[in-house]
């Protein structure tokens, strides 16, 4: 946020290092805000499993559960593993590995679906 401008009761303040961005009245309206946002993302999580498992065949949600728990997986991972990758080549090679596993995804996709 530092560097950032922000509205505050009609004026703009320039954030600068060393002085509180935030009251923590705001921080805390803030944080409520948030929580509330995540979850309304992820209320329909039951609604998604229960959709997967009207429309697969019984002998084969196991695997399509498996690998909706993958996906799930992936978004905790990939915060790490893109930091790492920015660290040793730069924000291009992100872009490079990204294309690369969603091609690889695709094709586990398709291979899964046919």
């Amino acid at each position: 946020l530092i560097g950032l401008a922000w509205a505050d009761a009609g004026r703009l303040n320039v954030l600068r290092p060393g002085r509180p961005a935030l009251t923590s009245t705001i921080k805390r309206a803030g944080a409520v805000l948030l929580y509330l946002l995540t979850c309304a993302q992820h209320a329909c999580r039951p609604l998604k499993k229960a959709a997967l498992n009207d429309h697969v065949p019984h002998a084969s949600r196991g695997r399509w559960n498996a690998l909706d728990g993958v996906t799930r997986f992936g978004w905790s991972g990939s915060a790490v593993l893109g930091g790492y990758l920015v660290d040793r080549g730069g924000y291009a090679l992100t872009f490079v590995v990204t294309a690369a596993t969603q091609l690889i995804a695709a094709l586990v996709w398709l291979a899964l679906v046919g």
